[in-house]
């Protein structure tokens, strides 16, 4: 089973981002999504 950290997840995010920053706004709005639920995801476990 593969596995990500949550700051793995993040440094894939923003690299995701970085890399179709030239996408089209749809693409970019889904990565978008995608990081703040990723950063939600770490806010909450620093909480702990």
């Amino acid at each position: 089973k593969f596995e990500l950290s949550n700051q793995q997840m993040v440094i894939l995010g923003v690299l995701a981002i970085r890399h179709l920053g030239s996408s089209s706004p749809g693409d970019q709005a889904a990565l978008k999504r995608l990081v703040q639920k990723v950063n939600g995801m770490e806010a909450l476990s620093l909480d702990d």
